[in-house]
């Protein structure tokens, strides 16, 4: 009896749960702003320019339509720190885009 009435909570609320900590997840690690310091993510931290090292570009492909798309854009810091960029996230992504692309230092692309 007991069983049977924990087979649809339970998994929904994992289910939740995991979908919550991706979520926070990103939200602290995306990019917060960007100024003549360095790079601050959503946690508060901040990242000087002096310790950027590069953009990687993860790449994706939808199953459907087999179209290709920027999936993240990590500016990756030193001590293997990294800030993301979402471009679904991010209304004025051509601006941010252009601006990622004048950034010295190594450009990957990488499917994900």
């Amino acid at each position: 009896m007991i069983m049977s009435l924990l087979l649809l909570p339970v998994p929904t609320l994992l289910t939740v749960a995991a979908f919550s900590f991706l979520m926070i997840r990103a939200k602290r690690k995306s990019v917060r702003l960007f100024n003549a310091f360095g790079i601050t993510r959503g946690d508060g931290r901040l990242f000087p320019w002096s310790d950027f090292q590069g953009v990687i570009t993860q790449i994706d492909v939808n199953r459907r339509t087999t179209n290709r798309y920027v999936w993240r854009i990590e500016l990756a810091c030193a001590a293997g720190e990294s800030a993301w960029i979402i471009p679904n996230r991010v209304k004025n992504i051509g601006e941010v885009e252009n601006f990622i692309s004048s950034l010295p230092g190594v450009h990957l692309k990488i499917r994900a």
